[in-house]
């Protein structure tokens, strides 16, 4: 049995580089929400490993402090709904999913630039949408390297829809969110749905994450290997001496701080290219939403 009372109702599922680091960052500071910065991006419900290990694991992992509502966020859920929505549902059919959307060809470039600033990504920007994602047989080169895969919005969000009920799935926009003029409205509404007491709360709107490039390249590649943080770790054994949270905090300091705005930019041809590809399924996401949004995309 988990130390935690109730069972984690609220589930933030994506889409990827579409602003779910610092949303979750903002519900953080709010003093009745459980959303441990640690837990960011832990695909529980999508890693088989991790999954066999029970839901009673997965609710220790937020530890017994008591909040009114804890928040589980993993960006990938939305693109592999086809196992993580059910997965969620049967653990609890009343989970409130919170989804955030963007233009998918600007969605598409942030990914592009993320990856790049990883090291993982050495193709221009058109040969590496232009790529058969077919051929990615591997679930990491099935999460990073489909680009135009995770803007098909229409198809996942239908999926959570279909399990959990319009009355229990949010569904943002980027542009909206990231607007000053209009994102403590939406903040309130975004309390109420959780169902929290106080929706007056008043948030530090910082911008995590940001697509951009790496500051210090040395740092950014230590960062970005597994390897060579298992090498750092042989000899100052860092995992044993700090703990998972406290690691996790360093690591979005030290992310931060090597954070550089990229000078690279997707221009207007580029852009207008990638948006042929995206026609149909802008249609798609009209009928599935019931509304037009072409103001805030341009098509």
């Amino acid at each position: 049995m988990s130390n935690l009372l109730q069972k984690i109702d609220c589930f933030i599922v994506g889409a990827q580089k579409c602003g779910t680091t610092s949303l979750y960052n903002w519900l953080n500071q709010h003093p009745e929400i459980g959303a441990d910065m640690s837990l960011k991006d832990y695909h529980f419900f999508l890693d088989d490993k991790e999954y066999k290990k029970g839901h009673d694991y997965f609710e220790d992992q937020y530890g017994d402090k008591r909040y009114r509502k804890y928040i589980h966020c993993a960006v990938n859920y939305m693109y592999m709904y086809n196992v993580a929505a059910k997965r969620i549902y049967e653990y609890n059919e009343g989970s409130k999913i919170i989804i955030i959307i963007r233009d998918p060809i600007k969605r598409a470039f942030s990914a592009y630039l993320y990856f790049k600033k990883k090291n993982k990504e050495k193709r221009s920007f058109l040969k590496a949408i232009n790529a058969d994602e077919s051929k990615y047989k591997s679930l990491e080169e099935r999460l990073d390297y489909t680009y135009l895969g995770h803007g098909h919005y229409s198809q996942q969000i239908k999926s959570f829809l279909t399990l959990f009920g319009c009355n229990n799935v949010k569904i943002l926009f980027y542009e909206e969110l990231f607007d000053e003029s209009c994102r403590s409205i939406i903040m309130k509404d975004m309390l109420m749905f959780i169902g929290v007491k106080d929706v007056d709360y008043l948030f530090n709107y910082n911008h995590l994450n940001k697509a951009g490039l790496a500051r210090f390249d040395l740092l950014n590649n230590v960062m970005s290997s597994k390897a060579k943080k298992d090498a750092i770790n042989s000899v100052l054994p860092y995992r044993k001496m700090l703990s998972k949270k406290s690691r996790a905090s360093i690591r979005w300091i030290l992310n931060e701080l090597n954070y550089r705005a990229s000078d690279e930019f997707l221009s207007e041809e580029d852009y207008e290219k990638v948006k042929e590809m995206f026609i149909e399924e802008y249609l798609r996401l009209e009928e599935v939403l019931g509304k037009r949004f072409r103001k805030l995309w341009r098509y």
